[in-house]
């Protein structure tokens, strides 16, 4: 997948800087910083949002706040 159809894979809630069609050779484009390996975790990220293998905010939150609580309680 090149980096233009990458861009366009990506979901509607990432902000990404606007884009002016006249001089596209000469914008700055922020997938032009990434390395090879960037862009092949980006792209596995996207196709798991598709398959909807995804975590929601707020559940990622609860079980990182049990995990540390449990850490804490075996240092004791």
């Amino acid at each position: 997948m090149d980096k233009k159809n990458l861009k366009e894979e990506l979901p509607e809630d990432v902000d990404l800087p606007e884009e002016d069609d006249d001089n596209d050779d000469n914008e700055y484009d922020i997938l032009d910083e990434l390395t090879p390996e960037q862009l092949a975790r980006l792209q596995e990220s996207i196709k798991q949002l598709e398959a909807g293998s995804t975590l929601p905010h707020e559940r990622a939150m609860a079980l990182m706040s049990a995990l540390l609580e449990r850490r804490s309680r075996q240092n004791l």
